[in-house]
């Protein structure tokens, strides 16, 4: 089974914040691990993300701004002083090889890693290839920044997936399905089952790393038909010039699943004129929204995710008059990261879409429904009201002017009334 894990160490712009930390993201890609653009204090964000130097395989710096690379000299000597026993890639752009051999000696230390640099050069309107492995491609493409930036694809090679109904009707198992598709054949009883027989063609997965451009083709031809892009973009505002190619990029790929993020200190949505926010919408339905660091929304007409990580709180989305809790979004934002995007995406597909209707009219032990009736996230009447009338033995508690989060912002309230039920 692939183990894909995409990482976020830190999502910060020139300047880190207590909440956000420099540029740093970490792919898993099976048995690999790819780091990419490690700003100031990546090390110390792996170690907040269980991450080992030995995870790292592959190093990728876009563009040698110090915001995406000024945590390479420590990441290198790190790698030195855990005595990693494979090889490590530094894949860069050319023309920064000065910044890059400035950082790889930047203080004293004993080398101990097979540190392995890897200038990239490439034309201007070329999608080149950097590394090939068995399992995969990397490329590279130039970007539009004012300082050579790249932008990088990773393309798994086509594979196979094996259908379980036609492996047991043919009595493949165990040992023998390695077999099959490690030589596209094994013997069965008295015949060559074939891959063929039992399998269909898999296309490879496709990830995109595209940070700081403008509008350009070569983000459009990283991002083509990418299952999961992580694209940055600085200093958004309503006049900024990198808003189009945020707007290109999500109109032609929503329909994949899309990994973005806006460095801005503006809410995402807010830097589109009021008919690019139309059409957006139009194509989005929303499946959670949350007043915090996370927007997920899924494709109305096609399964696909966006995860937009905003520097701030979007009060426009609010309702009038509502408090808002910094301490509580932060918390939230830190519960979230502790998981996998995977993991909320089907955790939200799944209590949204699921109908527990029979499952709410088999509970008949006594049954507690409370709901806050300012409840933004999951209104009362399509709820907690619905739900007490399934139940055999339910009691409905409700709360004037609460909120969603009112087992956060009124525990006290919440924590008594709960008691009082256990022990009635």
């Amino acid at each position: 089974m692939s183990l894909r894990e995409f990482l976020a160490l830190g999502t910060g712009s020139q300047v880190p914040t207590r909440q956000r930390n420099h540029n740093g993201y970490f792919l898993r890609w099976d048995d690999e691990g790819f780091l990419f653009d490690p700003g100031e204090g990546t090390q110390r964000q792996m170690a907040f993300g269980d991450l080992p130097a030995s995870a790292v395989h592959r190093i990728f710096i876009t563009h040698f701004h110090g915001d995406h690379c000024l945590g390479l000299a420590g990441i290198i000597q790190r790698l030195s002083l855990d005595r990693v026993a494979h090889p490590v890639f530094v894949h860069y752009p050319a023309s920064g090889q000065v910044y890059f051999d400035r950082l790889r000696h930047a203080s004293i230390y004993h080398p101990a890693v097979e540190l392995v640099p890897a200038p990239i050069e490439v034309p201007d309107d070329g999608l080149a290839v950097i590394a090939e492995t068995p399992a995969y491609t990397v490329m590279a493409h130039a970007l539009d920044h004012g300082v050579p930036t790249l932008g990088y694809r990773l393309v798994e090679r086509d594979g196979r997936r094996f259908l379980p109904d036609r492996l047991a009707a043919l009595g493949v198992r165990g040992p023998a399905v390695k077999s099959l598709g490690d030589n596209g054949f094994v013997r069965v009883g008295d015949r060559d089952v074939t891959l063929d027989e039992v399998s269909v063609a898999r296309p490879g997965s496709r990830v995109a790393f595209v940070m700081d451009t403008r509008r350009c083709d070569g983000a459009l031809r990283l991002a083509e038909d990418a299952d999961l892009l992580e694209f940055g973009a600085q200093s958004l505002s309503a006049a900024s010039t990198e808003v189009p190619i945020i707007a290109s990029v999500l109109d032609r790929f929503m329909q994949q699943r899309l990994l973005a993020h806006a460095l801005a200190s503006h809410p995402f949505f807010s830097v589109f004129d009021p008919d690019q926010r139309h059409a957006l919408a139009a194509r989005f339905s929303p499946l959670t929204l949350a007043p915090g660091d996370a927007l997920v929304r899924e494709g109305s007409t096609e399964t696909g995710i966006v995860l937009i990580l905003a520097g701030e709180v979007d009060v426009t989305r609010l309702r009038d008059g509502a408090t808002v809790h910094e301490g509580v979004i932060r918390n939230w934002w830190r519960q979230g990261m502790m998981g996998s995007a995977l993991a909320h995406y089907h955790g939200i597909k799944a209590f949204s879409e699921t109908d527990q209707t029979e499952d709410l009219r088999a509970i008949s032990v006594p049954t507690l429904v409370l709901h806050g009736e300012d409840d933004q996230i999951v209104p009362i009447d399509a709820s907690g009201r619905k739900s007490v009338t399934l139940l055999r033995n339910g009691t409905l508690k409700t709360y004037p002017g609460l909120p969603h989060g009112m087992l956060t912002t009124h525990a006290e309230t919440l924590n008594a009334d709960l008691l009082a039920f256990v022990k009635a």
